[in-house]
């Protein structure tokens, strides 16, 4: 952190996090625990 308080650009991480999706008697239901494909170009 410098003096403003801020997080320099190289220090800075990013996570995302994904999860298979389904309906579940009318809700949508993340699987979180299950593997699946994904993809990021």
């Amino acid at each position: 952190m410098n003096e403003s308080g801020i997080y320099p650009f190289e220090e800075r991480r990013s996570s995302i996090q994904v999860a298979a999706l389904e309906f579940k008697e009318g809700t949508l239901v993340a699987k979180r625990d299950e593997p699946f494909d994904f993809w990021l170009p």
